[in-house]
């Protein structure tokens, strides 16, 4: 994944840097046109002076650079953008693993999470938003961003080429509900049986080291949370995080199939 969001951040700053050689061109071009305006004030006949600046703005390519300054600006603009939001979505995920609890906004934490999990995502999945309107939680924010990173690269690792993830926020009873759910290949139900556990893995030797869904399972379960999947092969699958946000009776046993 280090690799992954360093190519994210390596692609805005690549084309900044091609922009921002071609505005050192823009720029000398604009410079010389102004510099040879200003001699043209002073000592070009009057009657020579419009097919001078004519032939002026020719030789500096006045219509293109026109048309394409602001967009190079813009662009990079854009491309810085990126990068911030890149490197304050890292801070939030990369800071220390304490078992302090803060208020957060769960969807704020859910869309920088795909943001750190995008390098992991083909371009031929399409990522689907259905966010409700969610109280704050009292939760840690960078561990429940690890889950959600974890649960979005194992759904773009089970989409063969195009498909879709869907992530949803709701309130259900006193629960805030997370979902994960994408058209891919599917569980198995001899291998859903297992996939919490430490170590378990269907992927090749060096692919994954069977980890992430068991830490995910615990990070869930120290928030007094519930992770469930629902998942049909050749169907997709759906984890579901159900977060308490308050105290309740409830039976916390309820049925959570979302497929």
């Amino acid at each position: 994944m280090s690799a992954g969001i360093a190519h994210e951040i390596n692609n805005p700053v690549g084309f900044i840097k091609s922009n921002l050689n071609m505005l050192g061109k823009y720029c000398d071009r604009a410079l010389l046109l102004a510099d040879e305006l200003e001699r043209v004030k002073s000592g070009v006949p009057e009657g020579e002076m419009v097919e001078h600046i004519n032939q002026l703005q020719k030789t500096c390519k006045y219509t293109n650079l026109r048309k394409n300054v602001d967009d190079v600006i813009s662009e990079s603009m854009d491309g810085i953008e990126r990068v911030q939001r890149i490197v304050s979505d890292l801070k939030m995920f990369s800071r220390p693993q304490e078992d302090r609890f803060q208020v957060a906004d769960i969807n704020r934490c859910i869309l920088s999470s795909v943001n750190i999990a995008k390098s992991q995502i083909p371009e031929g999945v399409q990522v689907h938003y259905e966010l409700g309107e969610l109280p704050e939680l009292e939760m840690v924010e960078s561990q429940i961003s690890q889950v959600i990173v974890n649960l979005v690269v194992n759904s773009a690792q089970a989409i063969s080429s195009d498909g879709n993830i869907y992530l949803r926020s709701f309130i259900d009873s006193n629960d805030i509900i997370i979902e994960v759910e994408d058209d891919g290949c599917g569980i198995e139900d001899a291998v859903k049986e297992r996939i919490f556990d430490p170590f378990f893995t269907t992927k090749d030797v060096g692919e994954g080291t069977g980890l992430g869904l068991s830490l995910s399972y615990g990070i869930i379960e120290q928030h007094q949370g519930r992770i469930r999947v629902d998942s049909e092969v050749g169907k997709g699958t759906c984890f579901r995080i159900a977060l308490p946000f308050k105290d309740s009776e409830q039976d916390k046993d309820d049925d959570y199939s979302c497929l």
